[in-house]
């Protein structure tokens, strides 16, 4: 009986787990569309994007060295890609803004 719990316990941990990965992954997806939909990026901080694309950085260097499962390394790879392209959408339109007044 404990097996079996053991097992089931197992399945529930690598389910959720991996759901909670793909969603912290994509969680800048939305953020990303509506910067290139409406050409906007306010309330954006650049200080925090930077900080968030340098701690995935080295997250994922450390997930690649330590052999983790799958998800655990596609995660801060995916969420560092995102964190760089909110940074460049924030450079680009509030440059944008600034040269058009």
């Amino acid at each position: 009986m404990a097996v079996i719990e053991s097992a089931n316990n197992y399945i529930y941990k690598e389910v959720f787990g991996t759901i909670g990965l793909v969603l912290w992954s994509i969680q800048l997806f939305p953020q990303v569309y509506d910067n290139y939909r409406y050409k906007l990026s306010d309330g954006l901080c650049n200080s925090t994007l930077l900080l968030w694309i340098f701690a995935n950085l080295l997250q994922g260097v450390y997930t690649l060295q330590s052999q983790l499962a799958i998800p655990l390394v596609i995660q801060p790879h995916s969420f560092g890609a995102l964190s760089i392209i909110c940074f460049v959408q924030n450079y680009h339109y509030s440059r944008y803004i600034h040269i058009e007044k």
